[in-house]
């Protein structure tokens, strides 16, 4: 396990299948490449963000086993057994892979080539706010193009609960791995997402927003879609962020991954203070408490990296609401929850409405 500081003092986990080779439902070398010209084996990788003021219960090896399990059952119901996973640990170390959204394109070809994966399965959970969330998104090795998102939420576990009955739980209330269709694709379409930048906020969130993006972007159908850590890990070889980007960082992303039109989304918080109390969530047992709300903007930005021109910006908008509704009743709407629909509401909106190109 491999344990990194965020860069804003959250606390991120780095976890893997553990390097048993011969467990049951895992399949070794030899089997995995036999797969791969089957349809593929899945390379299974989990990570762990714990922000400011929160602590893991359990000890992080139960935490981590149990995600674990979670992502090899979501593997198993799409009908992809993971591979081996002594092989996915050696392969993730010798290429740094650090972060969820840290990929390469490196990494991946040695996956296909060296374990048979067809596919991986990415998961993360984080625990913020009082709340766990886990998500999830699968993409091809040969190319990076993802085929399946999505992020499900619950009230973080208390000491006395299961964290593995939670986990699981979370994983199984994920939407179920179904590829997007080719026919629901704009025929010749591709799409370059970059991770989202947070302003404002904790890191961790930003992935957060960025899982409710790819997700959308799928459901809507809206072109193949380039997994975002590859573009992050095209920077970050390069010795640059996400958050510069530059003549050179466009350059460098069109050399590399072509002329897509690349979508650079941004959630920004301008309060300094959680303007909202923590309350119980009314819909669930146990002393959770509601976590606090602040007001965010969120904005997606659509650039073509060749003319270096921003095509059109889209943003919304959404404020603090009332701790307590009509009649008394409480409100609880979770960080997850509105970041999806702020982000559903974000691509249905009309782009030419938003603005013009912008140098």
């Amino acid at each position: 396990m491999i344990v990194r500081r965020h860069w804003a003092l959250s606390w991120l986990l780095v976890a893997l299948l553990s390097a048993t080779t011969n467990s049951p439902g895992k399949i070794g070398p030899a089997a995995a490449l036999a797969q791969a010209e089957e349809g593929g084996g899945t390379a299974t990788l989990l990570f762990i963000s714990v922000l400011p003021g929160h602590a893991l219960t359990p000890p992080v090896a139960q935490v981590r086993q149990a995600g674990e399990r979670a992502l090899d059952e979501t593997a198993r119901r799409a009908g992809r057994a993971p591979v081996d996973a002594a092989l996915v640990l050696a392969l993730q170390q010798s290429h740094r892979v650090r972060t969820a959204l840290g990929l390469t394109s490196e990494f991946l070809d040695a996956l296909r080539t060296q374990t048979g994966a067809a596919s991986v399965l990415v998961g993360q959970l984080f625990l913020y706010h009082e709340r766990l969330a886990l998500a999830a998104r699968a993409l091809r090795t040969d190319d990076g193009v993802l085929v399946w998102a999505d992020a499900a939420e619950t009230a973080a576990p208390t000491p006395d609960q299961d964290w593995g009955e939670t986990i699981a739980r979370l994983a199984a209330n994920l939407d179920g791995w179904q590829p997007t269709p080719a026919a629901a694709l704009r025929p010749g379409e591709s799409l370059l997402v970059l991770p989202a930048r947070a302003s404002g906020l904790e890191p961790a969130e930003g992935e957060l927003l960025t899982a409710c993006l790819l997700g959308e972007l799928l459901a809507c159908g809206r072109g193949e879609v380039l997994d975002p850590g590859l573009l992050a890990g095209q920077l970050q070889a390069l010795g640059r962020g996400t958050t510069a980007l530059d003549a050179t960082a466009c350059e460098a992303i069109r050399r590399a991954f072509g002329p897509a039109p690349l979508l650079v989304p941004e959630i920004i918080c301008w309060d300094t203070v959680e303007r909202s109390p923590a309350l119980p969530l009314p819909e669930e047992r146990g002393p959770a408490l509601r976590p606090p709300e602040r007001s965010i903007m969120l904005t997606l930005r659509t650039v073509d990296t060749s003319a270096l021109v921003v095509l059109n910006r889209r943003e919304v908008y959404r404020g603090t609401t009332p701790s307590t509704g009509w009649f008394g009743v409480q409100r609880s709407v979770s960080p997850l929850a509105r970041y999806r629909e702020a982000t559903v509401e974000l691509l249905a909106q009309d782009p030419d409405r938003q603005g013009k190109e912008t140098r």
